[in-house]
């Protein structure tokens, strides 16, 4: 049986003389993903059902082309022959939706806690939860099968564990009832927020793709960007950077983009590892990008209670100062390889890019309208996919045919099946975390071996949250990580929204952070690089996204949080202070850098980088004598090399 990474889960494309098993195997799953990409943007447009029936039902849908789709055989995507296995377990996937539904007044009405489950109820919660498990170990792997397998046992091996790790534990009734019977388990805010807000911005982005604006996006970016040095790896960051918001993977936004950007910057010269690596930093980022935020903005709202808009403005200064180092760094690094730049593109195609640049534009601008005046996010994608529509169908470059609405429905499903396995199972450890309160003690702990000191709390804090992200989309990985890692950062004084961007800054980076870099290893692949070596230069290409959370909790303004002369300020320091890592790290400024100029580099960006006006002062004239310095001898240099 041929397979496919499960990294862009799309169609596939069948030859005329395959089986007609497979033919039918495909058509079944476009039917299924068809008929939830319609289901979704109709109740998005006109009306959710009842929560716990718009909840379930998007977990059935998900389940049931999670089966369809993927192979036993982990991380696979079928080519077309689907297992025995996936049939039955689809099958089984509908039991829980058809139990509920037909029990619903009764599961509605009935007292938690108090009521007792019947055998039923007992069966078709213990099915679900199966379920939820094995789908989660087919679609993203054995890390967050684990995770939710090592969340049941600690709710019923409490009593027998060691010293702080005991609790009294769960009962089978109470832990059934929570997980299954109840919306604060496997129906709780993960799931709320995938069959609402995610499910119909992933459609959104799955149209705009269909559309064209990817390849639109990437011309616009080679115009401005493709003749400077290092283009290529520039166009890589915008376009990762635009794309990584909205389809809330990083790895499926390395597969998609990095498809096209790692050959272009491997054509010009730079490295595979390296190319890779730009890539990865690039889709990564683009999970705390407004105006998506790869999803998390929206679970964000839901778990902490703060406005949409607070919370986009928050992220848009730490996004900004993010990829100014890594667009520094790949500047760098062409200037360090002698790298040629392409051909800058004419006036005349740079105007017609613009003009095809127009309609995507439509979209996007209703989309930040709606958000910023106070729609809801769910009435603001559909209103910004129903615009897409419309102005796609006044060209004929962009014009959709019934087959490209078809494929594009069918596509966003795939993916937001994806996402929606992975909250379920989230949904599992959040109701074990919470109910048996983890946090408070997670919390204390993270106090107590601090003793007070912010600092140590936050590396504490970043720590646990890049080992609970691993392996994780960034959906679940911000969940699981915020019930834990962000209640001990408020104890300690911090803003609650401060708290939030930390954690979820970090949970984002431990996508590309080794051993367990699934962004890095994707794009290693496509690249032909060692997948260790890639993880590790993303790590020093994206070196101050390890940084930025810091800076943000201890100066406020860089989460829009004060006058326009505290947030210029820190804006410009901040600027100052990852473009001298950027010089750091990679080494090279006009000239190469030995190891104590790329040490007071770092040093002195680090000045700027902490906030206080002596420390600021010091690395900025620090800073500006060193280039000053280099630039020098780079001209006394050329002026005495041999022609």
């Amino acid at each position: 049986m041929a397979q496919l990474s499960n990294a862009e889960c799309s169609p596939v494309e069948l030859d005329d003389d395959v089986p007609r098993s497979w033919r039918r195997a495909t058509l079944l799953i476009s039917a299924i993903a068809i008929t939830m990409g319609i289901f979704h943007i109709y109740t998005a447009g006109f009306g959710m059902l009842e929560p716990m029936l718009q909840r379930s039902l998007h977990v059935t849908f998900a389940l049931v082309l999670a089966f369809l789709i993927y192979s036993p055989v982990r991380n696979q995507v079928h080519a077309g022959e689907i297992a025995w296995s996936g049939y039955v377990l689809a099958a089984l996937s509908t039991l829980p939706m058809l139990w509920l539904y037909f029990d619903y007044d009764r599961i509605l009405n009935r007292i938690e806690y108090v009521d007792r489950l019947t055998a039923l109820d007992q069966l078709m919660g213990v099915l679900l939860i199966v379920l939820i498990v094995e789908a989660s170990r087919r679609v993203i792997g054995w890390a967050m099968a684990l995770v939710v397998l090592i969340a049941i046992a600690y709710a019923f091996a409490g009593p027998w564990l060691p010293g702080g790790l005991s609790h009294r534990g769960l009962s089978w009734q109470t832990f059934l009832d929570q997980q299954v019977m109840t919306m604060n388990g496997v129906f709780t805010t993960p799931i709320a927020v995938s069959a609402t807000y995610v499910v119909i911005f992933i459609m959104f982005g799955a149209f705009l793709v269909k559309t064209g604006m990817g390849e639109t996006i990437i011309k616009m970016a080679q115009a401005f960007a493709g003749h400077t040095k290092g283009g290529p790896a520039k166009v890589a960051i915008i376009s990762s950077a635009f794309f990584g918001s909205i389809n809330g993977s990083s790895v499926a936004n390395v597969v998609s983009t990095g498809s096209f950007t790692i050959p272009l910057m491997r054509g010009i010269g730079y490295r595979p590892h390296f190319a890779a690596a730009v890539e990865t930093v690039a889709s990564v980022g683009g999970q705390f990008t407004p105006p998506v935020m790869g999803a998390a903005a929206f679970i964000m709202v839901e778990i902490t209670g703060i406005g949409y808009g607070t919370i986009l403005l928050a992220a848009t200064i730490p996004a900004l100062l993010y990829f100014a180092a890594v667009l520094v760094a790949v500047h760098l690094e062409a200037g360090r390889l002698e790298l040629p730049v392409l051909e800058k593109k004419s006036w005349a195609e740079t105007g017609r890019i613009m003009i095809d640049m127009i309609p995507f534009l439509v979209p996007v601008t209703v989309l930040i309208y709606l958000l910023m005046n106070g729609s809801s996010p769910i009435k603001a994608g559909f209103w910004a996919l129903v615009s897409l529509f419309v102005t796609a169908m006044l060209r004929k470059s962009t014009r959709l045919s019934l087959k490209d609405i078809l494929e594009a429905l069918e596509i966003g499903a795939r993916n937001a099946a994806l996402i929606a396995v992975t909250c379920a199972a989230a949904g599992v450890v959040i109701g074990v975390v919470n109910g048996l309160g983890v946090g408070v003690k997670f919390a204390s702990t993270i106090l107590s071996f601090s003793q007070g000191v912010p600092l140590l709390a936050l590396a504490l804090v970043m720590l646990a949250s890049i080992i609970l992200g691993m392996g994780l989309p960034t959906s679940a990985a911000y969940v699981i990580v915020a019930s834990v890692a962000a209640p001990p950062l408020v104890e300690l004084g911090m803003s609650q929204l401060a708290a939030h961007m930390f954690v979820l800054f970090f949970a984002c980076l431990s996508s590309m952070t080794p051993p367990v870099a699934i962004a890095s290893y994707a794009a290693a692949g496509l690249a032909g690089a060692d997948p260790s070596r890639t993880g590790f230069t993303a790590v020093r290409i994206g070196l101050a996204g390890f940084l930025i959370p810091y800076l943000f909790v201890l100066s406020p303004p860089l989460l829009m949080d004060g006058d326009a002369l505290q947030i210029a300020l820190a804006v410009t320091t901040g600027l100052f202070g990852v473009g001298a890592l950027a010089v750091a790290t990679i080494g090279w400024a006009f000239v190469h850098l030995n190891i104590l100029m790329r040490l007071a580099f770092g040093g002195l960006g680090m000045c700027m980088l902490t906030p206080g006006m002596l420390s600021n002062s010091i690395g900025a004239i620090g800073v500006t004598t060193c280039l000053v310095y280099l630039h020098v001898t780079s001209r006394t240099q050329e002026d005495n090399r041999p022609e």
